[in-house]
């Protein structure tokens, strides 16, 4: 909390003065108690600033300093209270990334990227590869627990997987890291095996235990060590399915690199070519992705209404401020809507 005050009280401060200390020609309004700078910014300081001391000790000892340096006194005091304020807003944004890491806002049709869903035979392993390893923040919603990191959720099942991501619809997942190597070394202390590297573009592809392949790539200016970036889906209709997502759940086409893309808010979904159509993920390593989404009991007649069949229906559970229900896409892909799972915490 304390740091969520930093972060706000500093956005505040920076926007009812930034207008105040822009430096115009000195004149004797500039220099005087009122107009341009008559805000006191020293009050903002524990201790008072060095400027404004030179100005009483000039004013103590009888010295008469003229308008112009006056005004270019109070101006470098309103020079390194903006410069405050501004660290001030940095530290915050340092100290509050639990700020960064929900779920983001959803789309016009309120749908926002909310969790992958892994089969796993041994629960343990996986906490240690996604927790110690990877650095996720374990959040609970009644009983359910989830390993957060900014853009989405991950969650485990125990039971062997009936295969990897490799072969099936969901080729793999995607992450951006701060740094790859610390990331490579802390993966495969873990467990975890190197399937292939791409240094010239900082790109590796690792593969968790059951099969699951995932792909990393370094950002090395983003704040948070390791952010959700994609899903890479594998199927011979890339265009009808893209189409089906922006139907669907408000998708906006585009590209990422050479390969046909659609973002939805906290995820990027790519695609590439497959010679035929691939297993489906339902009790695959990747069991299923999840989308959270507003308002679900109407989103969810609007997609009937659209033709989608339900594998599980609308269902809510008011004990946990939770509802969820089930579909699997044409080519595939299960998935579960959720509205609710932002709340975990």
């Amino acid at each position: 909390m304390a740091a969520q005050f930093l972060f706000f009280l500093s956005l505040l401060l920076i926007q009812r003065f930034r207008f105040r200390i822009r430096l115009p020609m000195f004149n004797e309004k500039a220099a005087g108690n009122s107009g341009l700078f008559a805000f006191p910014f020293s009050r903002l300081w524990v201790c008072r600033l060095p400027t404004h001391c030179w100005l009483q000790r000039a004013e103590r000892d009888g010295r008469h300093l003229s308008s112009r340096a006056k005004a270019g006194i109070v101006a470098l005091e309103a020079s390194l209270a903006y410069d405050f304020m501004t660290k001030l807003l940095v530290l915050s944004l340092l100290l509050t990334p639990s700020v960064l890491a929900q779920l983001p806002p959803g789309n016009e049709k309120g749908v926002s990227m909310g969790h992958l869903h892994l089969r796993v035979s041994d629960l343990d392993v996986h906490k240690k590869l996604w927790i110690d390893a990877l650095g996720a923040k374990a959040v609970k919603l009644g009983r359910l627990e989830a390993y957060q990191f900014p853009g989405v959720q991950v969650l485990l099942s125990k039971g062997p997987p009936s295969g990897g991501t490799e072969g099936s619809v969901v080729d793999h997942l995607g992450f951006k890291v701060k740094n790859l190597e610390e990331t490579k070394a802390k993966l495969t202390a873990a467990g975890a095996k190197v399937l292939s590297e791409n240094p010239k573009v900082h790109q590796m592809f690792i593969e968790l235990p059951d099969g699951i392949k995932v792909e990393f790539y370094e950002n090395a200016m983003q704040s948070d060590p390791v952010v959700h970036d994609h899903i890479h889906f594998a199927v011979p209709q890339i265009d009808e399915q893209r189409a089906w997502y922006e139907k669907m759940f408000g998708a906006v086409p585009g590209m990422s690199g050479i390969f046909k893309a659609a973002d939805v808010p906290g995820v990027n979904l790519r695609w590439r070519a497959a010679d035929s159509k691939l297993p489906g993920t339902k009790g695959r390593g990747v069991d299923h992705i999840g989308f959270e989404v507003t308002n679900l009991e109407a989103f969810c007649k609007k997609l009937e209404a659209e033709g989608v069949k339900f594998d599980m229906p609308y269902r809510s559970f008011p004990q946990m401020g939770l509802s969820i229900a089930f579909l699997t896409d044409p080519w595939g892909v299960y998935i579960e809507l959720t509205e609710g799972l932002a709340k975990m915490k």
